[in-house]
């Protein structure tokens, strides 16, 4: 399974994946409740808006983060308010 494409909404993504379907993702609680620094800096909503598609899973600041599509479309409901 790959991310196809992303969509920036607030802290949400609107990501649709191979398969055709379309997800929306709630990361905002899960970033305030992350003890990581390098995870929590993605509260600001500038570093959080730099998404991009990588080889089908979301990365930011060339892999600081990285979220994979299974985790995203399977377990969203941990990323979920």
């Amino acid at each position: 399974m790959k991310v196809i494409e992303v969509t920036f909404i607030d802290y949400c993504l609107l990501v649709k994946f191979d398969n055709k379907d379309i997800k929306k993702v709630d990361l905002h609680n899960w970033l305030k409740k992350s003890k990581q620094p390098m995870t929590s800096k993605f509260l600001n909503k500038n570093e959080f808006a730099k998404v991009k598609i990588d080889m089908g899973f979301l990365s930011w600041n060339n892999g600081e983060m990285e979220l994979s599509a299974e985790s995203l479309y399977h377990h969203e409901k941990n990323f979920m308010a």
